[in-house]
C-alpha cells in the first residue's frame, strides 16, 4: 500500500499568512540607524516572532532565503 502523497498546496513553506508574519516581523525589527544589529539576529528576532504569533518555527536560514527571493522578485 502506498501513502498518499500531499498536494503542492498543503505543504507550501510560506502559506499567505506565513509571509504576511514575515513581513511585519521585518517591519518589526527594520533595524534603525546606528544600531549594530546583525541580519542574523535581524532573522533570529524574526523567527521568534513568526513562532509567537503562529506556534510553527522557521529557521533563521529559512527566514533569509525568503527575504532573498522576495528581494529577487522586486527587481
Amino acid at each position: 500500500m502506498t501513502s498518499p502523497r500531499k498536494s503542492r498546496e498543503e505543504v507550501l513553506l510560506w502559506p499567505a499568512e506565513m509571509e504576511q508574519l514575515l513581513l511585519e516581523g521585518l517591519e518589526r525589527y527594520k533595524p534603525t540607524e546606528g544600531a549594530p544589529r546583525t541580519v542574523d539576529r535581524t532573522n533570529r528576532l524574526i523567527s521568534d516572532y513568526i513562532f509567537e504569533m503562529r506556534g510553527e518555527r522557521r529557521t533563521p536560514e529559512q527566514i533569509g532565503l525568503r527575504i532573498e527571493q522576495l528581494n529577487a522578485t522586486k527587481a
